[in-house]
């Protein structure tokens, strides 16, 4: 029963009190002289009496029932709201069988008026404060993750684009024109082109039970622990499939619900009119003594040049070190010696920040220890290429981590599990650059 449900039922009710009012007073008032025609009539109003009693009594059950969920639920919320809940699941973490994790928790929530229905028992009931830390983290998680437009569409995302048609005298070479009198307006074509990403689960299964048995810490270090971690893995696993990883529509398998900032770079080509992120060989100009890796930036803003949006350049830190030690040797005796900050290195690019990338791609050593690669040459061609991109040009779509009911904890592993639907792809033309160094 919902609300409007409730208002309509109340009115029922009162509507049939004041009929059986006006009923037993009819019946009341029948003369016994009526013989039997006034049996008749007396037994009508009975049965009709007696069927809305029997309805009376049943929205009255239900207006009853209605009231004893509403304050199931206002005490459901009243526990889980609570620090005490979260003391007291992680207490049951750390000294609970991983068998009885569940059982000894759902009886935790009986004791303080949470009843668990049966079939409920695949939802891991959190304590809202946990939920909470963990969607206000997201942001502070990875400072790669602050460059993307993020949204809870629904974890979908469809963009709409329009090409122009070939450019030519014919149709004012796609531009819009000014119009005479007695002068025909010259028609233009345009394309009109869709393209979806399909959505995938990110996950992270924290087993926490064995781990937590040998900490020897208080429970809210416990629970910042678990929140900080699988917070980290969840935001850390979107920047890598946003950055790189995402081949969605690009290699034909393998398909992820992402297509990466790289991934767009190979599918860059201006007679289709596929612009959004342009691949760049850095290449040292002789002429004026500019480094390789700086010229590759420069080419990059020129590129995005004239469009809206905060730009970043993301660099590993040996990168960003090879960079510094450019821009000292270019200038050296013209600037005095370039000071080791990233103001000083992003004023001097005209990049408004610097973002270093400290990922799984960021070292050959790094892309072995979280793939399993080996082969130098694919590990050369993994390594991660600076970026330069422009804020809110990559969509990220995820649906949000904030229900209870999107906790599920399974109880064999004795594991903790949160997950996202996701996608994400560049949505905008002229966004950002890859740059290959020599």
């Amino acid at each position: 029963m919902n609300k409007l449900e409730k208002i309509e039922a109340k009115n029922r009710l009162k509507e049939l009190i004041e009929t059986q009012n006006t009923l037993k007073a009819e019946l009341a008032g029948i003369p016994v002289e009526n013989g039997a025609e006034g049996l008749e009539q007396a037994k009508g109003i009975d049965k009709q009496i007696k069927a809305n009693e029997l309805e009376i009594i049943q929205i009255q059950n239900s207006l009853k029932e209605f009231s004893q969920a509403k304050g199931k639920q206002k005490q459901m919320k009243n526990y889980l709201d609570t620090q005490n809940a979260v003391t007291e699941l992680l207490e049951i973490v750390q000294n609970s069988a991983k068998e009885n994790v569940l059982k000894d928790w759902n009886a935790k929530l009986a004791e303080n008026g949470v009843t668990v229905e049966e079939g409920e028992d695949s939802n891991f009931f959190m304590p809202r404060k946990m939920v909470e830390a963990i969607e206000s983290t997201l942001l502070e998680a990875n400072p790669v993750y602050k460059v993307f437009r993020v949204t809870t569409v629904g974890a979908l995302l469809i963009n709409g684009s329009m090409e122009a048609g070939e450019r030519k005298a014919e149709n004012n070479y796609n531009r819009a024109g000014v119009h005479k009198d007695g002068e025909n307006k010259k028609e233009q074509s345009v394309v009109i082109k869709e393209a979806k990403v399909e959505p995938v689960m990110v996950y992270k299964l924290q087993k926490v039970a064995e781990r937590v048995k040998q900490l020897n810490v208080n429970f809210n270090e416990i629970w910042n622990m678990l929140v900080s971690e699988i917070t980290q893995a969840i935001v850390d696993k979107i920047v890598e499939l946003a950055l790189v990883e995402g081949t969605y529509g690009v290699t034909g398998k393998d398909e992820n619900g992402y297509t990466s900032i790289v991934s767009e770079a190979s599918l860059y080509d201006e007679t289709k009119h596929r612009t959004r992120i342009k691949p760049i060989t850095a290449i040292a100009n002789a002429e004026t003594g500019v480094g390789a890796f700086q010229s590759g930036i420069e080419s990059a803003l020129d590129f995005i040049r004239g469009k809206a949006g905060t730009r970043y350049l993301i660099l590993t830190s040996a990168q960003r070190t090879l960079l510094l030690n450019e821009l000292r040797t270019t200038y050296k005796g013209a600037l005095g010696i370039i000071a080791n900050s990233d103001r000083a290195i992003a004023d001097l690019l005209g990049i408004d920040e610097i973002i270093v990338y400290a990922g799984v791609y960021e070292s050959k050593a790094s892309i072995t220890e979280f793939t399993g690669e080996t082969d130098d040459a694919k590990l050369t061609a993994l390594l991660f290429k600076p970026v330069v991109i422009r804020q809110d040009a990559f969509h990220v779509d995820m649906k949000p981590l904030t229900r209870v009911e999107a906790f599920k904890w399974e109880t064999n592993e004795n594991a903790l599990l949160i997950e996202t639907l996701t996608a994400g792809h560049v949505d905008q033309s002229k966004a950002g650059a890859v740059i290959t160094l020599p």
